[in-house]
């Protein structure tokens, strides 16, 4: 009995030695092995990328005030579990309180869908030129004002596509120096009078 409990002691110092010089490379492909399980169960959220459509479902907290909502992104904000009320926003919101007060500071999840600019039913305006800075998404129809954060800031538009008429204005409410376009204005600087000073905008489609 002595002999066989000696012999399971350089048994269990045996497998002690051997444990702690593997212990790293265990450790490491146990770790590898959680990483690909997690990534492939739970992969990261999609992000936007020119020409892919996909929806995606996020948790919120609460606390919510305002919102910025890139071009082509549609974001409903809900009260509860993806129930009502909700909350609707395809551009930049800086005061919830007074868009929708029922859902300030009471959002608890969030759904977004996103759609590539050919997709889109209007017109994409952005701050800098050649479609770059802050853009903003306006459907089709008449907007009186383009919210604080356009106003007066728009250096370029573009148009999903032929098949559209858009004017804009100098002014709030269709008023001062008029503009129209049927395509893309990389560069609102190249027309007298209308570069960062856009305040209504109209857009229409055309007549085949």
């Amino acid at each position: 009995m002595a002999l066989i409990g000696c012999s399971r002691c350089w048994l269990l110092i045996w497998l002690s030695y051997w444990l702690r010089l593997l212990s790293p490379t265990i450790l490491a492909l146990v770790s590898r092995l959680l990483v690909v399980f997690l990534t492939h169960h739970h992969p990261p959220p999609p992000h936007p990328v020119p020409g892919v459509s996909y929806e995606e479902e996020i948790a919120a907290v609460g606390g919510i005030s305002s919102v910025r909502v890139p071009a082509g992104v549609h974001a409903v904000l809900y009260g509860g579990h993806f129930v009502e009320p909700s909350f609707r926003a395809i551009r930049n919101v800086g005061d919830i309180s007074v868009t929708s007060p029922a859902m300030n500071d009471a959002t608890r999840t969030i759904k977004l869908s996103y759609l590539p600019i050919w997709q889109l039913n209007g017109v994409v305006l952005c701050t800098d030129a050649n479609f770059g800075g802050t853009c903003q998404y306006y459907p089709m129809g008449d907007h009186t004002e383009l919210g604080a954060d356009m106003i007066n800031g728009i250096s370029s538009m573009q148009l999903p596509g032929p098949g559209y008429e858009v004017l804009l204005w100098a002014d709030a409410n269709m008023n001062g120096q008029a503009f129209k376009a049927d395509a893309n204005v990389s560069d609102f600087s190249r027309i007298k009078g209308l570069n960062d000073n856009i305040e209504s905008v109209r857009i229409n489609p055309t007549c085949k």
